[in-house]
């Protein structure tokens, strides 16, 4: 099983937040952040994992602080980027998968979507791959209410997979806003990367399998 754990490019860590990525250069962007020190030039730069709770990542001015701290590490290091979900998300999808056992999750499902559709256009300015994105993942909250709904109960295994789109949605957010502001990233889904024991709502990691997995997810990507 792989709890609240998924990824963006490189790197993942068994954090609460399920979602990291990677950032590399782009044209599209400033000077300061084309050039490389000559000592850098050519040379592998170590990875610095960065994590984001739910308050940095909400809003665009929040994304506007991220974009600074990163930019200010491109040089230096490789940056893996692991975010919380907006800030109340979680608490919101938990009562909405009570709601549905108990027969209707729509109001609150209506209050995550507007949320997030919100903030893709604050955050990313409309960008087309992050609503592809939110919608996606919000298409993933209804189909799991649905079976919330049939059955009458909420299964922790089900659980888990509710509250990781919490982090499945933040993330689509705060890369293409990035990218918007010339930091290009990638998002990689790292449920196939986490591994744990199959104690749904209190997994434990296996590190080592994680960490093996994650090896070979840097060095296919370079």
């Amino acid at each position: 099983m792989h709890p609240r754990a998924f990824m963006h490019k490189r790197l993942v860590l068994p954090f609460q937040a399920p979602f990291a990525f990677k950032l590399t250069q782009c044209t599209s962007m400033t000077t300061q952040m084309d050039g490389q020190n000559d000592a850098t030039e050519g040379a592998e730069l170590p990875r610095l994992v960065l994590k984001f709770g739910g308050t940095s990542v909400t809003g665009a001015s929040r994304l506007d602080v991220i974009e600074q701290v990163l930019r200010g590490r491109l040089e230096s290091y490789n940056p893996v980027v692991v975010v919380s979900a907006l800030s109340g998300v979680t608490e919101m999808l938990r009562t909405a998968s009570q709601h549905a056992a108990h027969g209707d999750a729509t109001e609150l499902l209506e209050e995550i979507g507007n949320k997030h559709r919100v903030a893709v256009a604050e955050m990313t300015g409309g960008h087309p791959e992050a609503e592809a994105g939110v919608d996606e993942v919000l298409a993933d909250v209804d189909r799991l209410m649905q079976g919330i709904k049939l059955v009458g109960e909420c299964s922790p295994r089900t659980l888990d997979q509710v509250l990781s789109c919490g982090e499945r949605l933040s993330v689509q957010l705060v890369s293409a806003g990035l990218c918007t502001r010339g930091l290009l990233t990638r998002a990689v889904d790292s449920a196939a990367i986490i591994v744990t024991d199959d104690h749904h709502t209190e997994a434990e990691v296996d590190f080592a399998a994680t960490e093996e997995k994650a090896q070979q997810v840097l060095e296919a990507d370079g």
